[in-house]
């Protein structure tokens, strides 16, 4: 996001930009998939009190990997 910053601070081509763009997008996205996947293993799939199935929780992973990609 500092790389963004200065790019548009020292009004770089619009490409430069945009290309920086896409790959910190990439990256929160990637983030945001194994901070979901976390969750759902920590929380949703916990042995005992789990309100998901595994199988069913495994689908929602993927989803949220397929969403997210």
């Amino acid at each position: 996001m500092d790389a963004v910053e200065r790019t548009l601070l020292a009004e770089e081509n619009c490409t430069d930009v945009l290309m920086l763009l896409a790959a910190a997008r990439g990256g929160i996205n990637a983030l945001m998939a194994e901070v979901l996947e976390d969750h759902i293993r920590l929380h949703l799939l916990q042995d005992g009190r789990a309100p998901l199935t595994p199988d069913l929780g495994e689908e929602l992973i993927d989803l949220v990997r397929a969403y997210l990609k």
